[in-house]
């Protein structure tokens, strides 16, 4: 996966997933610490916009960790893929700011890494320690230079990581360690997981020796050291004479030691020695296969390959210098090795043999002797660890015992406890012996002698009494006060009650001084039923209450008289099926209310209506009708035919009719007509291939505006032509030429193609050639484009970029042919083929 970040902001701008990676390169050199990543994906895509304008990218590495890089060049073809080509991001460090020339204090390389990183968007993260330094710039340089000068220095390496949380980066660190990478065990073997090396062999560079040179004194004079490498000289010298240069330290200690001398000359001479010969190999990474885990190889790890095919028999033990490998497809990796200790087939054999010896070798009683004891002492010590263990036993065993025995004591004491004080209570029967007869002694408990004494006669069959209550078949008393009587039957002369709770009242008479509640009360049974309700004043009948949707109510009346009282018969809301009224000739009637709903409204006579007419149908009328805004002002609507229209006009003060200001509808025309002016509040509607014509009001073309419905082009009609049109995708033409008698349109700039222009401004070339890239805008916007600099020429066009070669500044102009308007010469102004009439 892939994070796409902005690069101003370092917000993550979207994301592309791995099915959206067609292929990729992840490219790291320990060499020259440069760091790329290229890849191809689709080029329409929602992720696609964001592949331009410095923007970066970050990409997981191989250890959970995240690697950055900035994009510098995007390739789109016509294949629907771009190529997208990084590098990484602390690259940019090379730009980040200007080093003077001085002289630094004698500090770490800690130090030294922070006034380096000052005012950058990076920031030491871990340093290893590795004395003191004093450095003297010489010349302007940059951040990125300095770095790999204290590298050097220290006899370091550099390491750069960010940090991401949530949606952005937030740190950029860079590590100074004593070597990137580490040897974890890691063996290659042809056949197994080396699936192809080549070893390239490079002596044009080489050296046999060198002549270090120090930094000059402030007398002239400086340290000279030699160094020689005498298996080089074997191998590459001539008639034993060294290849011989010299050597100069990045470094101006003018106190610096010969010892310290000879120690850089050395190192560079290993170097030099070790990159005539270099390594490229295929590696199958078993590290993603089950079981090998273990078997991984990183960036500037050492490894040692074993080829036993390769001529000669190849035994080598280097170090990763550069390694490609994919973030999607994992199962191949390409190293390159340096640093390498190549083996003979004689040296390995050698070596092996020796550790054979050593294996035999029997190991003396002295060395013995330090590794066990004797046997007297190892026989007291088991005899000690028996006498130990077996105490040990017998104690655990009495603990067991003795908590065991504690705690079925506490239990039975619980118990037994509980069984003694319920003995008593246990021992009685009841309410009744075993006999049948009433237990007097458990009752008496319970009951006091007056309240046994007031029950009456009590029938033992069926009775039972226990500490919930009494329960009997029948109960012979005067009196009986309880607080709650729950009985089947009772045959009594007068209840008095708070409130009588019952199922069923059969039989009773008598009259309720009190309310009688019910939730369902049913009264009648018959013709003979009957139930009157009312007041005392008898000016009401009234039922109040809650009725369900599907009550039947019905209720017979005869006339309706209005009594002399005006306050009856007056109605919140009256709804009846059919409301029949006739109203005598010596008055008039009136219904009267805020609004009548009705299917139908008669008047035979004529009706006056003091209010708004609400219609859900239509509202029939046989004539003309008339609506009095003030005493002059009218809308009136002529029904006649009048050249086959109808319309509507308005009166003036005098109570004329304005027939310059009507509406109608004309229907053999299928056209509304509107006289003066007409204002749509709301969306106009054309038919399929209509015309939508404004122009002026005498009537003639010029001035007119044509919305052709078919093509949704809007075209402007003056003296005798149309002389402009817009079309719907963005496009117009302007202006205008009569030519052969055809009125041609041309582009707003008079040209008679269709062309887009922009320039370049301020563009330094040099001899070499200068790659310029187009506006990606732009590009979408053109079929095909040429380039024109004021300064220097063309050497190279591509389909987005074009390479100019020459000396200083250059403003260069890019014109284009519309897209989709490729090798069109002018634009034929008719509207659907046909001149204006």
């Amino acid at each position: 996966m892939i994070h796409i970040t902005d690069g101003q902001t370092d917000q993550i701008l979207d994301v592309i997933t791995v099915s959206n990676i067609i292929s990729d390169k992840h490219r790291q050199s320990l060499k020259d610490n440069l760091e790329t990543f290229d890849f191809t994906t689709f080029s329409d895509k929602r992720f696609s916009q964001h592949l331009a304008k410095r923007n970066r990218i970050i990409i997981p590495g191989e250890d959970g960790e995240l690697r950055e890089f900035t994009i510098h060049e995007t390739l789109k073809g016509l294949s629907r893929q771009s190529e997208v080509y990084a590098s990484a991001s602390y690259l940019e460090l090379k730009k980040a700011k200007v080093i003077y020339p001085q002289t630094t204090n004698a500090d770490s390389a800690e130090v030294h890494v922070s006034n380096t990183l000052s005012g950058t968007e990076w920031q030491p993260g871990n340093i290893a320690f590795n004395g003191v330094r004093t450095l003297t710039i010489e010349n302007h340089t940059n951040p990125f230079a300095q770095l790999k000068r204290i590298a050097s220095e220290f006899d370091l390496e550099l390491r750069f990581r960010v940090e991401v949380s949530g949606s952005r980066v937030i740190g950029r660190y860079v590590d100074l360690v004593e070597r990137v990478g580490r040897w974890r065990g890691r063996e290659v073997t042809f056949g197994k997981d080396l699936v192809g090396i080549k070893r390239r062999e490079k002596t044009d560079k080489i050296v046999t020796a060198l002549l270090g040179l120090g930094p000059v004194r402030e007398d002239g004079t400086r340290l000279e050291v030699f160094v020689e490498d005498k298996d080089a000289l074997a191998r590459w010298g001539r008639n034993g004479q060294h290849l011989i240069e010299t050597y100069e330290p990045q470094s101006t200690d003018q106190n610096m030691t010969e010892s310290r001398l000879r120690s850089l000359t050395e190192n560079e001479l290993e170097k030099r020695v070790k990159a005539a010969l270099e390594y490229e190999s295929n590696i199958a990474d078993l590290e993603y296969v089950p079981g090998m885990e273990n078997k991984k190889i990183r960036f500037g790890d050492t490894i040692k390959i074993k080829d036993t095919k390769f001529n000669p028999p190849l035994y080598l033990e280097a170090r990763v210098h550069t390694q490609e490998r994919s973030i999607v497809d994992q199962s191949n990796k390409k190293v390159t090795l340096g640093d390498f200790i190549e083996y003979t087939e004689e040296e390995v054999t050698a070596i092996w043999k020796s550790l054979q010896k050593q294996v035999a070798f029997k190991i003396g009683q002295s060395e013995l002797a330090d590794y066990t004891y004797t046997k007297t002492k190892i026989d007291d010590k088991d005899s000690a660890i028996y006498t130990d263990s077996t105490s040990y036993a017998y104690n655990q065993a009495q603990t067991a015992q003795s908590n065991a025995e504690t705690y079925a004591y506490n239990r039975y004491e619980n118990t037994k406890t509980t069984v003694e004080n319920n003995a008593a209570t246990w021992d009685k029967a009841g309410v009744f012996n075993a006999d049948g007869t009433l237990n007097v002694d458990w009752l008496s408990g319970l009951l006091t002698d007056d309240q046994i004494a007031s029950a009456g006669t009590w029938n033992a069959q069926g009775t039972y009494i226990d500490e919930t209550g009494v329960y009997t078949g029948t109960i012979l008393a005067n009196q009986v006060i309880a607080d709650n009587l729950s009985a089947i039957s009772a045959n009594l002369g007068t209840v008095t009650a708070g409130t009588l709770k019952a199922v069923t009242l059969e039989g009773v008479t008598g009259t309720f001084s009190g309310q009688l509640k019910t939730k369902n009360a049913i009264i009648g049974d018959g013709d003979g039923s009957k139930l009157n309700l009312q007041y005392t004043t008898g000016r009401y009948i009234r039922l109040e209450g809650n009725y369900p949707s599907d009550t039947v109510s019905e209720l017979k009346i005869g006339d309706v008289t209005s009594a002399t009282d005006t306050t009856l018969g007056q109605f919140d809301s009256l709804t009846l099926h059919t409301l029949d009224l006739t109203v005598g000739s010596s008055g008039d009637g009136y219904i009267t209310a805020g609004t009548i709903y009705s299917d139908k409204l008669f008047a035979n006579n004529g009706a006056t209506i003091d209010g708004d007419i609400v219609s859900d149908g239509a509202l029939l009328i046989g004539g003309s009708f008339t609506r009095e805004y003030s005493s002059t002002r009218k809308l009136h609507e002529n029904s006649t035919s009048d050249n086959n229209r109808h319309y509507f006009a308005p009166t003036d003060d005098n109570g004329n009719w304005n027939w310059g200001r009507e509406f109608g509808y004309d229907w053999n025309l299928d056209t509304w007509y509107v006289d003066n002016a007409l204002r749509v509040s709301a969306s106009e509607i054309l038919s399929a291939n209509g015309y939508f014509r404004l122009r002026s009001k005498d009537g003639q073309h010029n001035g007119s505006i044509i919305i052709n419905r078919a093509t949704d082009e809007i075209s402007f009609y003056q003296n005798g032509a149309f002389r402009h049109s817009f079309n719907p995708d963005g496009s117009k033409a302007g202006g205008s030429i009569d030519v052969d008698g055809q009125t041609l349109g041309m582009s707003p700039i008079d040209s008679p193609q269709i062309l887009l222009e922009y320039v370049e401004f301020d563009v330094p070339i040099t001899s070499e050639g200068t790659k310029i890239y187009l506006d990606p805008t732009y590009l979408k916007t053109v079929e095909n484009f040429a380039a024109f600099p004021n300064n220097g020429k063309i050497v190279e066009k591509g389909i987005d970029y074009v390479v100019i070669s020459g000396e200083g500044i250059a403003d260069i102009r890019f014109i284009g042919e519309r897209i989709g308007y490729a090798g069109a010469f002018y634009s034929d102004m008719n509207v659907d083929g046909e001149a204006a009439a």
